[in-house]
């Protein structure tokens, strides 16, 4: 009897662990992970944010967190855009300078439109001043990537501009 409660917490233990890392974002006083995001059509013109967020035909999905993030509608320069916060890069992910006054990362995104997805790479940079004062840091986007494309993308207070582009294919595409 001793052996089969052993063996069975021994089980229950073991299928409690997960090889895999918890999400645990990077931090900092001052985040630069705010994205406006509009959607272009194979033949030119913009998607209705409006209609294709009330239609549920576009999502973004967390693939660190493997969470869904929640998008709005925002006005950019007097139209319609979608807007979300880009997924910060996992700390354990994080690459550093030996002072630790810079720091590197990145965290991928799964846009879905119409039945179609695309993964977008957020490249941060994170920047920090005195050691000893806290609120002295900001982790910004530096760039963004997709299918072996990579931009600097247009920001305006910490709010980035991102625009897609279906190519030939219908296929989505970064726009610069």
């Amino acid at each position: 009897m001793k052996t089969i409660i052993s063996i069975s917490i021994m089980i229950l233990g073991l299928s409690s662990c997960t090889s895999e890392a918890d999400y645990n974002p990077a931090t900092a006083s001052t985040l630069g992970n705010n994205v406006f995001l509009s959607i272009e059509k194979q033949e030119g013109g913009e998607y209705d944010c409006k209609d294709i967020l009330s239609k549920k035909v576009v999502s973004v999905y967390g693939n660190e967190s493997k969470k869904e993030i929640p998008l709005r509608l925002a006005n950019h320069n007097g139209r319609k855009v979608l807007d979300f916060n880009a997924e910060l890069p996992n700390t354990s992910s994080m690459k550093y300078n030996p002072e630790k006054t810079e720091g590197y990362g990145h965290a991928d995104v799964t846009i879905s439109f119409k039945n179609k997805r695309t993964k977008i790479r957020f490249f941060y940079k994170l920047i920090s001043g005195e050691k000893d004062f806290l609120g002295t840091n900001a982790i910004y986007i530096d760039s963004i990537g997709c299918k072996e494309k990579k931009i600097k993308p247009t920001e305006n207070s910490n709010i980035y501009m991102l625009t897609l582009k279906e190519d030939t294919d219908g296929e989505l595409m970064i726009k610069q």
